[in-house]
């Protein structure tokens, strides 16, 4: 019949950004567009932010702000599956990997205390005068993103040489590390002893946020260079982009539009974090376009020499699907990379 046909459709093309490697623009749209769909019906369920002054409106940027939920947080797992595919993770960075787990741990903690702590909500009202705009599909997406980005620190070192692997990270990285770790810790400290006043928590909060925003612009920068010197972008799922580029924008879109309703500017202000992260991902998105499209594009077709047994989540829930994969998963060093792959990775 027709649904059942429209209902097959739709199912396929959900799960295409979990299963395609290509990121041609049919399956693009068709995979955005499903996804859309789901994240707004979820967001006409979950519950409303009742500062919002317009009632259709809440309605509204819930769909707006799970659609963004949706799409930022099914970007993560493409790439988790291609590890799973390849059994390797070499065309992923360790340092972004690092720097990622970091960023979205200090956003997680900031997220989370502007949403739940009443005494952190007070101390925002205090200063400006209005209400965070900060919702519950912030929080599901920011503690969602730090768990992925665990996976992938237990995908890069199951796959290459253990924990010991993060010991090789760049002297940059380690700098980056312990200039947000100490002082995350050390503030903690300071509070709970009373060495700095109770006031303070809502300023701690905020210094989690800037070392959020630090991480997303140094992270994105060792992933684009890694690319660089491979001369390719093999190894990278260029669907992690396109979702999180379309959550970024929406992030944007819920934002703007919320302190609009609410007549008050300062839901920007006061949560510069997420405002800023929408355009650092869509800048460095355009990088990856780049690369992926224009600059490597003949390098990142994968070697289909073999194939193995993998599920596919397409139909039948796990069915077994013959995918293509590498014929050799020898993960190369990064540093033996001059500027090329030899053949196909």
């Amino acid at each position: 019949s027709t649904v059942t046909t429209v209902m097959t459709n739709f199912k396929t093309s959900l799960m295409i950004p979990f299963v395609d490697e290509e990121g041609s623009l049919p399956k693009v749209c068709a995979g955005l567009t499903a996804l859309g769909i789901v994240g707004a019906g979820v967001g006409l369920l979950m519950p409303k932010n009742q500062h919002l002054s317009e009632l259709w409106y809440q309605d509204i940027s819930s769909m707006i702000g799970y659609a963004y939920f949706v799409y930022w947080s099914v970007c993560f797992y493409p790439q988790v599956i291609m590890n799973y595919r390849r059994k390797a993770t070499s065309g992923l960075s360790k340092d972004f990997a690092i720097l990622n787990f970091m960023g979205w741990s200090f956003y997680s903690a900031y997220i989370s205390s502007m949403y739940f702590d009443h005494e952190i909500k007070d101390m925002y009202h205090e200063r400006f005068g209005g209400h965070s705009t900060v919702q519950s599909n912030d929080v599901m997406f920011a503690v969602h993103a730090m768990t992925l980005s665990f996976i992938y620190l237990v995908q890069i070192a199951y796959y290459g040489d253990g924990p010991k692997v993060f010991l090789r990270l760049k002297f940059f990285t380690w700098v980056l590390v312990l200039g947000m770790g100490i002082p995350t810790v050390l503030g903690v400290i300071l509070l709970w002893m009373g060495v700095l006043a109770n006031e303070q928590w809502l300023n701690y909060f905020y210094m989690l946020s800037m070392f959020k925003l630090t991480c997303t612009f140094t992270k994105y920068s060792k992933q684009v260079m890694l690319n660089y010197k491979r001369q390719s972008t093999s190894g990278w799922n260029i669907w992690y982009n396109f979702l999180e580029c379309t959550g970024g924008s929406l992030s944007l879109i819920q934002i703007v539009f919320d302190s609009l309703d609410m007549h008050d500017m300062t839901g920007i202000t006061g949560n510069l974090a997420k405002f800023i992260l929408g355009f650092a991902t869509l800048f460095f998105d355009a990088i990856f376009f780049t690369q992926h499209y224009v600059l490597y594009p003949a390098k990142n077709v994968e070697d289909e020499a073999s194939t193995q047994e993998i599920p596919k989540f397409i139909g039948d829930q796990f069915a077994s699907a013959e995918i293509y994969s590498k014929s050799d998963h020898t993960s190369f060093e990064e540093s033996s990379l001059n500027g090329s792959l030899n053949g196909s990775v």
